[in-house]
């Protein structure tokens, strides 16, 4: 008993600041000056006697009159401090709370100036908030200063005790201490810390025009009302990380929900940086913009309640699935609604309204939309013009212009359509500084060279080093570049060969696999894209330059790319991925490995169409669906005619190169709901549902006399013949349906090639009429 009650006469520091109502760092500085007596535990922990605190307090409480001025100050303390702590209280928002603070700072000592920083590690702080004669001084918040500078608050957070200085002759001042106080009129001051739960987490510098000896009375309330701050500015520091992590998990989970539909992958990164842009042309401010790009981020985060059956449905969608569709936007609002406020969220509820009222879901009118709904509704649009689907090829830059023209006061605000058209002229002309540096970057890549990389191992060439290190001196001189990046393909896949990259985390290596951007896509297949886009990959978001490398014969052999951070007003890389958020990285990182499996699962490498097995499965589908409506089905198979003379002649990579053309006019030709597909070496399957024997003709014969056309005008000529089968008319099943079209085919090539048959005209097929 005796042991117990002799452990129990020792208490902390914050229990002795309990007992002698005043704030724990009161309790330190008391004992600094030696008007408490205390000892050290082993860990160097403060540590008193109940008895020596009640003889302190005894001392320092004499009897007073019910109306003295002692105990009017009293009163008036206990009247701030209760005040204080209910206006910390009434917001978690963090620069609401520090500019709460330094007024009622300097309230509490009428005091003029008051500043509060951050203690961002043992060296540094950094100002949160300033307050010069009860004005907001917005210049002096976000500096960054050395506490070897400034010894005196240093002092304060090593000792955890206040430091006044009384005039500038205090030796504790070093030279830049004096000179910045003199600079701004200033004389006297007290260096507060901010000491939340036994940690030191900032300093508030309150300060005098006047040389003042500051009182006891004034030290202790000012420790009083710090306590509450400190304690304030760790809560809203809290909240705030608690809503950076929900929010970057939200992220996470909307690059996930993207990697569901490959084709949309990158598709919030972009429309977040698209929007950047035009909130920066409609002069929103820096605060403004950065919320704005995270509910850009986020605003088909709703679509996580919509079935994956309807989601990702490969045709048209029925009346009733378009209702479950329609929902997402208010499924997104709710998600995100413990992050933003009412107007913010409203943004995403409404970014699918129409200008002219017919959107969804509340069809709002005009400026009833939201402004940050309409600015959203403009660039979500644009980046679904301007990126490849499965169903259509990408709009070029002109035709994404004129659809948004077409477009303005029906679909969107006229004003918006007005102010993105200015943001993309800024935007291409960043792209145009990118293809001149693309440009110099592919003179310095030797073809010949470039062609012995394709494995890891290969890294040790000198080769690889000597056009690594060009490419690397070249990107020094335009700082404004991030990376130089070549590709080329290989054994049916896209590869990078020669990355500028210095570290692991930012370097990709010679064979790693990649999953080209339109742009890049179309430079390795020799053809020439208008276009004025963002790109995202897993390193970031970017204004990329593509140019391609030609070997002795011009044909292109590789590309190589120039990327430039897309940049906000505040010169921080946009959005781009933060590696220190592990779980972000990680789910990001593993949405876009399962992006690119499921791309090469069910695409053909060398074209960029479905293949063999996707186009079995789909087929079944349709087919399913075409005897569940009673419609018809068409199936057109395409075969290059003489290819594998074509192969020995001119050689593989021109047949390749002629595999591509075809598959994009393939591509180009069909329909959103239709099914365009590899079936193996040189020939294609072209699905058209809800498409009789006639219109199958009809687009057979068009596609037959593009290719031949696309192939006049190029240096290797190639035609193809092609054979049509019909459901329910001429098969009813799949094997069957494949192998009439087939044999269709076939009859078109034994008619003379370069032809169309169809399995419903007989065995007698007559060629197609030739243009003149």
């Amino acid at each position: 008993m005796n042991v117990v009650a002799e452990a129990s006469r020792w208490i902390r520091v914050q229990q002795a600041a309990d007992l002698l109502g005043v704030s724990a760092s009161t309790v330190r500085r008391w004992v600094a000056e030696g008007r408490l007596v205390c000892q050290r535990t082993p860990s160097g922990q403060r540590r008193f006697l109940v008895e020596d605190l009640e003889r302190a307090s005894h001392q320092a409480n004499t009897p007073t009159h019910d109306h003295s001025p002692s105990y009017r100050n009293t009163e008036e303390r206990y009247q701030l401090l209760f005040e204080t702590s209910l206006e910390l209280a009434s917001s978690q928002e963090l620069t609401e709370v520090l500019q709460s603070a330094a007024q009622r700072l300097s309230v509490a000592l009428s005091i003029p100036d008051c500043d509060i920083y951050r203690l961002e590690d043992a060296q540094h702080i950094v100002c949160l908030a300033s307050s010069a004669r009860g004005i907001y001084d917005a210049d002096w918040v976000g500096r960054k200063f050395c506490l070897d500078d400034w010894p005196c608050d240093r002092l304060a957070v090593e000792t955890r005790t206040t430091i006044t200085v009384r005039d500038l002759a205090d030796p504790r001042l070093s030279e830049v201490e004096r000179c910045d106080l003199r600079a701004y009129g200033q004389c006297s001051f007290m260096a507060l810390p901010l000491v939340a739960h036994d940690r030191v987490i900032g300093v508030v510098d309150l300060l005098d025009h006047a040389e003042r000896e500051f009182t006891e009375q004034e030290i202790v309330t000012a420790e009083a009302v710090g306590q509450l701050v400190a304690l304030a500015l760790e809560r809203a520091q809290l909240c705030e990380e608690l809503k950076r992590l929900h929010l970057s998990h939200l992220r996470a989970l909307s690059s996930a929900l993207g990697a569901k539909d490959y084709y949309s992958l990158g598709h919030a990164g972009r429309v977040a940086a698209y929007m950047a842009l035009l909130g920066s042309e409609l002069g929103w401010s820096e605060d403004y913009i950065e919320k704005v790009q995270n509910v850009a981020f986020l605003h088909d985060i709703g679509k996580i309640g919509i079935s994956d059956r309807v989601l990702l449905k490969p045709g048209p969608l029925t009346s009733e699935e378009w209702e479950f569709v329609r929902q997402h936007p208010a499924i997104g609002a709710e998600i995100v609604r413990p992050l933003f406020d009412e107007e913010l969220i409203a943004s995403i509820r409404h970014h699918h309204e129409r200008f002219d009222g017919d959107g969804y879901p509340d069809r709002l009118v005009g400026e009833a939309i939201p402004l940050a709904a309409r600015a959203l509704c403009v660039v979500d649009c644009y980046d679904a013009m301007s990126c490849q689907r499965p169903y259509r090829r990408a709009l070029s830059y002109p035709q994404c212009l004129a659809e948004l023209r077409r477009c303005a006061g029906a679909q969107f605000d006229p004003a918006m359509v007005e102010a993105f058209r200015r943001a993309l002229q800024h935007l291409q002309q960043r792209r145009a500084r990118a293809m001149r540096v693309a440009s110099q970057a592919a003179q310095l890549i030797d073809p010949v060279a470039h062609a012995r990389l394709r494995t890891r191992a290969d890294e040790a060439r000198p080769e690889y080093e000597k056009m690594v290190s060009a490419l690397r001196v070249l990107r020094r001189r335009h700082p404004y570049v991030r990376y130089i990046t070549s590709f080329a393909a290989h054994n049916g896949q896209c590869i990078t060969v020669l990355d500028t990259g210095e570290t692991e985390n930012d370097v990709s290596h010679v064979g790693d696999s990649w999953l080209p951007d339109d742009e890049l896509a179309s430079v390795l297949a020799d053809e020439h894209v208008l276009c004025n886009v963002i790109n995202n990959d897993n390193f970031g978001v970017w204004i990329s330059g593509t140019a391609p490398i030609h070997d002795a014969e011009g044909t292109v052999v590789a590309a190589v790319t120039v990327d430039i951070p897309a940049v906000d007003s505040r010169g921080r890389p946009l959005l781009h991925n933060d590696r220190s958020r592990t779980l972000t990285a990680t789910l990001e990182a593993a949405a876009i490995r399962f992006s690119r499996a499921e791309v090469e699962a069910i695409t053909d490498g060398l074209t960029g169409l479905y293949n063999h097995r996707y186009l079995h499965e789909r087929l079944d589908e349709e087919l399913e669906r075409a005897q569940r409506r009673d419609s018809k089905l068409s199936l057109l198979f395409c075969d290059c005619d003489r290819f594998k003379v074509y192969n020995d002649t001119f050689g593989h990579k021109a047949g390749d190169t002629a595999l591509a053309r075809m598959a994009r006019i393939i591509a180009a030709t069909s329909r959103r709901s239709d099914l365009a597909a590899r079936y193996g070496g040189e020939e294609f399957v072209l699905v058209l549902v809800d498409t009789d024997t006639a219109g199958a003709l009809a687009v057979a014969e068009y596609l037959r006399a593009e290719i031949e056309l696309s192939s006049a005008r190029s240096k290797y000529p190639l035609t193809i013949s092609i054979g049509i089968a019909t459901f329910p008319d001429d098969a009813g099943t799949r094997d069957e349906l494949l192998d009439k079209a087939d044999w269709a085919m076939y009859a078109a090539k034994r008619a003379g090639r370069n032809c169309v048959h169809a399995f419903s005209d007989g065995i007698d097929p007559r060629p197609a009429a030739r243009p003149r």
